[in-house]
């Protein structure tokens, strides 16, 4: 079970991957019939009505990853956030419900699950 706000955050990630996506000139060569800016504009809507249901807090780390990084939630497996590779404590990724918590990694600032 993922914390409220990281599912969130990852849904935040996937609209915004989309957005830029359908307007990369491959998309349009695909054939694929949509409205560009009106899609994009939908999509934009939808990410700041997420951003809004965020605590404070978390908006506020939000915005400060978001604003040096691309990707702001990154998986990590074998101990090892996949962001930025970089080792995450061990202690940090025992615990039942690590990802029942709100965590980020010490290294990147970026918001982390774990897979494994």
């Amino acid at each position: 079970m993922l914390h409220p706000e990281l599912e969130i955050l990852l849904e935040i990630q996937d609209l915004q991957t989309l957005r830029r996506d359908i307007a990369a000139a491959e998309y349009a060569a695909a054939g694929i019939p949509v409205d560009v800016e009106a899609f994009t504009q939908r999509l934009t809507e939808r990410i700041a009505e997420r951003e809004a249901q965020l605590s404070p807090r978390t908006q506020s780390v939000y915005k400060r990853v978001a604003k040096r990084h691309e990707r702001v939630v990154a998986p990590v497996l074998n101990g090892v956030c996949y962001a930025c590779f970089v080792h995450v404590p061990t202690s940090r990724g025992r615990d039942k419900g690590r990802n029942t918590e709100l965590r980020t990694c010490e290294s990147c600032g970026r918001f982390i699950y774990y897979t494994d």
